[in-house]
């Protein structure tokens, strides 16, 4: 059985399984070499093409502090996007649609109840047969909840960030950003 690589793809091919659906550019290599080549790659180094497309070892790239603090601050930043769907919607035109309902809830409750309740409250009130009084408290309450649960997880989120941001440029991130995540995972609008 022949053994190649191809530097196009980065992958090993074998005659037995590929045949002739190979890329162009492969090279035949040894059995000696792709265990080499596997050990190596074992062993924390990559496996990369040089200058005439064979495959050989080299050291992985590390990431620059940069890149460290951006990776860590997005992870922070996605913890926080799951904390708020978990509380609210992942859908822009429902969150538009809640804070209509909010808005005018509000509205209608600070002017004393004066006048015909606003659409989203009787709608409201009609679904979950309740008063439309009922529904615009219950419409209020509901959005402080969340809008509470909001402002937390946009708390936990800065100062995470900012944790990671003020760390020394040889410090863990991901271990700096870890207790953030970990209170964003822990918030639950059922706990």
């Amino acid at each position: 059985m022949d053994t190649y690589y191809s530097k196009q793809t980065g992958g090993f091919y074998t005659s037995v399984l590929h045949g002739n659906n190979m890329p162009d550019d492969v090279v035949k290599i040894t059995h000696e070499e792709y265990q080499s080549l596997l050990e190596g790659q074992s062993s924390g180094k990559r496996i990369e093409a040089s200058e005439t497309g064979r495959p050989i070892l080299s050291q992985q790239k590390v990431a620059s502090v940069a890149d460290r603090r951006l990776s860590t601050c997005t992870a922070i930043d996605n913890a926080a996007g799951a904390a708020r769907t978990r509380f609210a919607t992942n859908s822009a035109f429902i969150e538009t649609e809640y804070q209509r309902a909010y808005d005018t809830a509000v509205q209608w409750i600070n002017s004393g109840y004066q006048g015909e309740a606003p659409k989203p409250v009787k709608s409201d009130a009609e679904a979950f047969g309740r008063t439309e009084q009922d529904a615009a408290q219950t419409i209020k309450a509901t959005g402080d909840y969340w809008f509470s649960q909001l402002d937390e997880i946009r708390n936990i989120r800065l100062k995470g960030k900012q944790a990671v941001e003020n760390a020394p440029d040889d410090a863990d991130f991901m271990a700096i950003a870890q207790p953030f995540v970990e209170q964003l995972e822990a918030l639950n609008p059922d706990g």
